[in-house]
């Protein structure tokens, strides 16, 4: 599997208006492609780093690739409405080298206590 981290750094005071039009026009496209495993869009906690991100795993690099075309290491999705708010944007990529833990919001069994 492979972790895509998208980072977008907004000129100041765009914040608001960025994630409106990420809203419009980003976040709904992203989870319709073949291979995406999650997505997870962030905004700052912290209004002073004016960072987003948007993070998706993707169940193999073709599916990746077929997301972004062959040039996988460039950034996508960033629409012309989007691109004047923005001051900086950067990807990068990540391969799973273990298997991921479970979502801890997900009720699991009680695993069986073995005493000794």
């Amino acid at each position: 599997m492979i972790l895509r981290i998208f980072r977008a750094v907004v000129k100041p005071g765009q914040a608001a208006d960025f994630e409106t039009m990420t809203r419009a026009y980003s976040l709904p496209v992203i989870p319709t492609h073949p291979g995406l495993v999650a997505f997870y869009p962030g905004r700052p906690v912290d209004a002073s780093t004016r960072e987003f991100v948007m993070i998706t795993v993707w169940d193999s690099l073709a599916s990746v690739e077929a997301f972004t075309g062959p040039d996988w290491r460039r950034t996508v999705m960033v629409s012309t409405e989007e691109q004047p708010l923005l001051e900086s944007c950067t990807i990068e990529h990540y391969e799973f080298y273990s298997y991921p833990t479970v979502d801890v919001r997900t009720p699991t069994a009680p695993r069986p206590v073995t005493l000794q």
